[in-house]
């Protein structure tokens, strides 16, 4: 679990993700139910929420103003609040879109409420990041 109540130590395997979103909480830029609400599995559109958090308040990196982009995801404005989240993380490659039928044809959404892996999101921060 990433509150941290396992018991690991900091040299167990996996212990870098749950320090990193502990070291996040205690800096204030995510909540602690960030830390204790996820077992294995996060939303992706929690997923989207850290990084880009991370990226703003650790990496000090300027969001993209033009997020017109990101438009082609047809599930973009789903969540109002999620938006420039998804957009940012998106139009970085940081998260992928995802193809799905629809009408005959395909189209591309962010699949905000599916899950993803938290050592997925460890992943990302670690290779994407560069941490």
């Amino acid at each position: 679990m990433l509150g941290g109540e396992s018991g690991e130590s900091d040299s167990a395997p996996g212990s870098g993700k749950e320090s990193l979103l502990r070291e996040a909480c205690d800096q204030g830029w995510i909540e602690a139910q960030d830390l204790s609400s996820y077992d294995e599995e996060i939303k992706r559109i929690d997923a989207a929420r850290i990084l880009h958090l991370h990226m703003q308040h650790v990496l000090h990196i300027p969001d993209l103003t033009d997020i017109s982009g990101a438009d082609e995801l047809k599930d973009l404005y789903d969540c109002r609040v999620c938006v420039n989240h998804i957009a940012q993380v998106f139009l970085r490659g940081l998260m992928d879109g995802i193809m799905i039928p629809a009408g005959g044809k395909e189209i591309l959404i962010f699949d905000s409420h599916s899950p993803l892996k938290t050592e997925d999101i460890a992943l990302i921060l670690q290779q994407r990041l560069s941490l």
